[in-house]
């Protein structure tokens, strides 16, 4: 067998095996969103209790503890170019659209060609 053969085949298991673990990783992180969900519902359910400690297999404690932290919820495309318009408009800017869009093409990169592999699949 050729050595680009082998390449692409080795390609193609190597995709095969990023694809599975995609999979499994997302299957864990749905999990540990469950768990994390039900240790929390407890600890809530015990006021004045913040935290739990339990030891681990190898014998270590382990503590989990119940923080309360802040979230940044994100704004759709539409929502943020109308606010970035009226940060402008209340900053004296005229023509804040015509502004806008000038900023927003000043931070995307220049465009260069790349090139890529397609990898086709025959039935």
């Amino acid at each position: 067998m050729s050595t680009i053969q082998s390449d692409m085949l080795e390609l193609k298991s190597i995709n095969k095996a990023i694809q599975l673990l995609d999979g499994n990783r997302k299957d864990l992180k749905a999990k540990a969103a469950v768990v994390e969900k039900r240790i929390i519902d407890y600890l809530k359910e015990k006021d004045g209790v913040k935290g739990v400690k339990t030891k681990d297999a190898s014998g270590a404690d382990t503590g989990f503890l119940l923080q309360t932290a802040q979230k940044t919820l994100t704004k759709s495309e539409v929502e943020k170019k109308k606010s970035a318009i009226e940060i402008l408009k209340a900053n004296g800017v005229s023509n804040p659209e015509k502004i806008l869009k000038e900023l927003d093409d000043g931070r995307k990169g220049n465009k260069i060609p790349i090139h890529k592999l397609k990898i086709i699949q025959n039935k």
